[in-house]
């Protein structure tokens, strides 16, 4: 957490990261996108086309490389992926405080986002089908004005969402 986001005086009741499974789920699309593009182009890489009706006569796919070199690409791509997910997943905090709650992220800046506990207004839990698959869940919390923090796929995320609305209850009346 960055040392100056808390202010004097100010107690932390609950600080938490996302759940492992934002690795996995966050680079889901990329990550099946990428060995979808990589597959695909090791199997276009070995055809050979009549394009005679385009006027090219038999013109040919290949690049020159190896579909294995393709596929390994692919598959550097992927991990690549992951390993951005997971400094991503490193990056996100997320803070409960007797005064506020703030969501802290990124990678190469930071972002932050704070909702004072008398502003707070909506606190939403949603969870996708493969967050609910996997027992994680987005938590939202807004103002009423545009303000949000928004605390992706915690884990437990009811008890977390009950933790917020007990601090909202007891120190929102500041």
């Amino acid at each position: 957490m960055p040392p100056d986001l808390l202010q004097d005086g100010e107690v932390v009741l609950l600080m938490l990261k996302p759940s492992p499974w934002f690795v996995p789920l966050g680079a889901l699309r990329p990550v099946a996108g990428l060995a979808l593009v990589a597959m695909l182009l090791a199997t276009l890489n070995n055809a050979a086309l009549d394009l005679g009706w385009l006027g090219l006569g038999g013109a040919s796919l290949r690049t020159g490389l190896e579909s294995r070199d393709l596929l390994l690409a692919g598959a550097g791509a992927v991990v690549l992926r992951w390993f951005w997910q997971l400094l991503e997943w490193l990056s996100h905090v997320y803070v409960l405080t007797d005064r506020r709650v703030l969501r802290s992220r990124g990678v190469l800046g930071v972002s932050t986002a704070e909702v004072p506990l008398p502003r707070l207004q909506q606190i939403e839990l949603g969870q996708t089908a493969k967050e609910k698959a996997v027992g994680v869940g987005t938590i939202t919390l807004s103002d009423g004005r545009g303000g949000h923090a928004d605390w992706e796929m915690v884990a437990r995320p009811e008890d977390v969402r009950d933790a917020v609305a007990q601090a909202r209850r007891r120190y929102g009346g500041r």
